[in-house]
């Protein structure tokens, strides 16, 4: 990131500095992201896990919230200046994590099987979960469903009049009830089964994209879009709190990490069908297919024999 900052300063940043830059990044965010995962339980006691989990979904939310507009401002007084100011954000976060002096693992021998052989290991112990094995494959139909959506959203809104300002708007209302949504994550945690809120929210989101498909108004849009974000972090905080609980330590970054590449896979499969169905059919229809298209994951999601385990496996919720 200085090294974009240092050369878009002098005007000499190229497309293909950008691209090595963004691929360099993107590789080292998933190895941190699955190190930061599998080093959480070793941070927080077990009954804070769901917790913790539900406020580092506020931190991003609120972090997507705020950096996004930022990040715009600052290009505006000179295009170096994002660059700078991630460049000295990332020491300061690299200071904080050198700053923790908790161990981030169990102990362990250092391990002389090979690479290959470990990521089939986390591979297979996934396979023989039901409960990974099936919620893996429903979260990566949501990913396909959200991200395929989110395009066509924009281009409702646009078909409808909104301007780039209403736009960022509605985007600004689906970022603020995520934040929302991760705050009251544990309080819905502690209080209602786990299979109760991931079945529930499944089909809420079915009924709110239908909803949302036949919106008139870019305002009702950005309304409708504000309460499908609303459940998502509540969904989230019992898919990784029962991960975090059926995973061994020493496998945690390996499962994670097939867990990822499956639901993370389902990304740019979504936005290329979102941009294919609102050019070919129209954002309007677009965006009832997509909405057609949660049903069958809120159908998997309900008869799943690997998300009953949840209520088979938690205590009854607290009453406080």
């Amino acid at each position: 990131m200085a090294a974009v900052a240092l050369t878009g300063g002098v005007q000499a940043v190229g497309v293909w500095q950008l691209a090595v830059v963004a691929f360099a990044e993107g590789c080292l965010f998933v190895l941190f992201d699955l190190a930061e995962g599998a080093a959480l339980p070793h941070l927080v006691d077990a009954t804070q896990l769901p917790a913790a989990i539900a406020y580092n979904q506020a931190r991003t939310q609120g972090a997507d919230l705020v950096g996004q507009p930022l990040g715009g401002a600052l290009f505006t007084l000179s295009p170096a200046a994002p660059f700078l100011v991630d460049a000295v954000t990332y020491l300061v976060s690299g200071g904080a994590v050198a700053a923790i002096r908790s161990r981030l693992q169990a102990d362990r021998a250092p391990s002389t099987v090979r690479m290959r052989t470990q990521i089939a290991e986390g591979l297979r112990f996934v396979l023989a979960s039901a409960f990974l094995r099936d919620s893996v494959l429903v979260v990566a139909g949501m990913n396909l469903v959200f991200n395929g959506l989110f395009l066509a959203l924009v281009v409702r809104a646009q078909d409808l009049g909104a301007s780039p300002a209403q736009i960022g708007l509605m985007l600004g209302v689906y970022g603020a009830g995520a934040l929302l949504g991760a705050l009251a994550a544990p309080w819905l945690h502690r209080r209602l089964p786990g299979r109760l809120i991931l079945v529930s929210i499944a089909w809420a989101w079915a009924v709110l994209l239908a909803v949302q498909s036949v919106m008139p108004t870019p305002l009702w849009l950005g309304v409708v879009a504000g309460l499908i974000a609303l459940p998502g972090p509540a969904f989230n905080v019992v898919f990784a709190a029962y991960v975090y609980r059926v995973t061994p330590d020493e496998l945690m970054a390996r499962v994670r990490s097939v867990i990822k590449l499956v639901a993370w896979g389902a990304i740019p499969v979504g936005s290329l069908l979102g941009g294919v169905l609102a050019e070919q059919l129209g954002a309007g229809p677009a965006l009832l297919v997509f909405a057609a298209g949660m049903l069958p994951v809120a159908v998997a999601t309900t008869l799943s024999p690997g998300i009953r385990e949840i209520s088979a496996a938690e205590p009854a919720p607290a009453a406080d």
